[in-house]
């Protein structure tokens, strides 16, 4: 049972060091909406939103003002080299089939991000 315990944490220990995200601090002071320059947007302070570049965002304060985003997908994947990964913009998610048979998904080995 510890050694399950042990595999699942360095699983997940990966994707956490890995995440792929930026901070937005160039936000006007004193404004209560961030702008998105991907999707040419303005949000309100505290909502969250996925943008049209599969980022994860949110307008927040912190300090002050800024725009919080991360991938909303993972980065690095690793798959059997019998498949292939092909990414879907519209619903951010890593398809993965074998290479000759587009009709037989794989299942990803690991992923982090």
């Amino acid at each position: 049972m510890r050694s399950l315990v042990l595999g699942v944490l360095l699983c997940a220990l990966p994707s956490m060091l890995n995440a792929a995200c930026f901070v937005d601090q160039t936000q006007t002071p004193g404004k209560t909406h961030c702008w998105d320059s991907a999707d040419k947007t303005w949000y309100a302070v505290g909502y969250n939103w996925r943008n049209r570049n599969c980022m994860n965002c949110i307008c927040r304060y912190g300090i002050k003002l800024e725009m919080r985003c991360c991938h909303a997908y993972p980065t690095s994947i690793k798959i059997p080299d019998d498949c292939v990964s092909e990414f879907d913009q519209k619903t951010c998610t890593h398809i993965i089939h074998k290479k000759d048979d587009p009709s037989t998904e794989c299942r990803i080995i690991s992923a982090a991000g």
